[in-house]
């Protein structure tokens, strides 16, 4: 899908297309003098890769599974430069800017969405000119966009809901009312278990889905989760319950395909 500028804007005498990418909060054209987004594709709906396979003597497929792999990001440009040592230093500090693995970037018509990815193929530089187009391709390992971090604390019990269909979990906290030695986080049939724990009312038992670990106060309690837990797949949204009562605080980003 390519996005159609609609409503360009100025800031500090620079033409910026409402596509434009930030970083940091800042838009390349805002960056580098005589450079100018002119499309961005990629950014629409993703296709899923299915898998299924073809059974003997029957038409059609059987369904195996569906999943979204990879999304690519296109940034189609142009730099216009005054000699040819400005053009190179301009193509410097694109490169600069766009440099690092897995950084963060949005865009300015879509302020609030957030997507992750490495910088993946590059157009050559054009050659005997001091205007020229070139693109730059962001590859998103994680196909999906998500919103700034949001939290929501419930008190022994409670439901967590937002305006999405998905969220990504990146925090759970719980803080017990009395002391606790066996632990029981739960949400819609989902459920986090720790036994031979010692956690004292007042301290805080930090559960991180992404990097897998279990802290209590800053020290690595990964031990106390129990094998039966589904840590990978607890959702972020829901009726959350904890045993012993608490309260517990819940981290997540909203998410969107």
């Amino acid at each position: 899908m390519e996005f159609v500028d609609t409503t360009p804007t100025q800031k500090g005498g620079v033409f910026i297309p409402s596509e434009a990418l930030m970083i940091n909060g800042r838009t390349i054209e805002e960056q580098i003098s005589g450079y100018q987004t002119l499309t961005v594709t990629g950014r629409g709906p993703l296709p899923k890769k299915i898998t299924a396979e073809t059974p003997d003597g029957r038409d059609g497929q059987r369904f195996i599974e569906a999943y979204y792999t990879t999304r690519s990001i296109v940034v189609a440009y142009q730099i216009i430069a005054d000699t040819a040592e400005d053009l190179i230093a301009k193509y410097i500090q694109l490169a600069t800017i766009l440099g690092n693995n897995e950084f963060t970037f949005n865009f300015k018509d879509d302020p609030d969405w957030y997507y992750t990815g490495t910088v993946s193929a590059t157009s050559d530089l054009p050659v005997g000119v001091l205007a020229g187009n070139g693109s730059f391709t962001i590859t998103c390992s994680d196909p999906h966009s998500y919103s700034t971090e949001k939290r929501a604390t419930i008190t022994n019990s409670g439901t967590v809901s937002d305006d999405c269909t998905n969220a990504k979990l990146l925090e759970l906290d719980y803080t017990p009312s009395e002391t606790a030695s066996t632990i029981t986080i739960t949400n819609n049939g989902f459920k986090m278990s720790f036994s031979g724990a010692t956690v004292n009312a007042g301290d805080t038992l930090s559960i991180d889905p992404i990097a897998q670990n279990v802290e209590l106060n800053g020290v690595d309690k990964t031990a106390w989760l129990d094998f039966d837990s589904d840590f990978e797949n607890f959702p972020a949204l829901g009726d959350f319950a904890v045993s012993p009562d608490g309260i517990l605080s819940i981290t997540y980003k909203k998410e969107r395909t």
